[in-house]
């Protein structure tokens, strides 16, 4: 059986991109430079980056043949070890006679097939920009070390589990002050803590809450009542 986890996109040709409405963005979940062909494709990368549960995807996957035509779908992830196609649509309107065989299609190699509607996409562009913002500081920060202010966010959130970022990041002194601002989106990415980006643009007043789930918390708590 072939690989249905395609690693590399297909390649967008020069003309195309040149004509299109298309954005070129690196993530981290996505190793390569994402070519995205619209605004909603976009964001919707952005949001797949902010969901701890989604492993990976990869952007226009791979050229299916389906009843004879090739066609590339939009994106493809892996959430919960469950793998998905996805299709983004005006309203989410796609023909019956291209859906239903692509939904054939990924379900023979054990996959699934959704079509989006732009429109839901767009509902949460402030959360999706707001995680563009952080994505993009995270990529330029990949080989710097924020282990030690990732331990002390986290245990100044076990004895206050909601503060806002200008409790964690000096705001007057953000150079200074990198290290945390990084290690803070770190541990937002990796569903440690929760940032509540839905609403507003990022800035010194966004809270930070302490996920009572999350196993480094627990772990750090146990420490901190032995030292005690």
């Amino acid at each position: 059986m072939k690989s249905i986890h395609a690693k590399r996109a297909v390649k967008t040709p020069l003309r195309l991109r040149m004509s299109a409405d298309c954005y070129l963005q690196k993530f981290i979940k996505y190793p390569r430079v994402a070519e995205c062909h619209s605004w909603s494709e976009l964001l919707y990368l952005a949001l797949l980056e902010s969901d701890p549960s989604v492993t990976s995807f990869t952007p226009r996957p791979e050229r299916l043949k389906v009843n004879g035509r090739q066609y590339i779908p939009d994106c493809f992830y892996v959430k919960n070890g469950e793998r998905v196609y996805v299709e983004l649509k005006p309203r989410g309107e796609f023909k019956d006679e291209i859906r239903l065989p692509l939904e054939d299609y990924a379900a023979r190699y054990g996959c699934k097939f959704e079509v989006l509607a732009n429109e839901t996409i767009l509902k949460q562009v402030i959360k999706a920009k707001n995680w563009l913002h952080i994505i993009r500081t995270l990529v330029s920060a990949t080989h710097e070390d924020t282990s030690e202010s990732e331990e002390w966010i986290l245990e100044v959130l076990y004895y206050d589990r909601s503060l806002r970022i200008a409790d964690v990041v000096d705001q007057f002194d953000r150079i200074g002050n990198r290290d945390k601002e990084i290690g803070l989106y770190r541990l937002a990415w990796e569903g440690l803590v929760h940032l509540e980006l839905d609403e507003k643009p990022i800035n010194c007043d966004t809270r930070v809450i302490c996920r009572q789930s999350a196993p480094t918390v627990e772990r750090m708590k146990s420490n901190l009542l032995i030292g005690e």
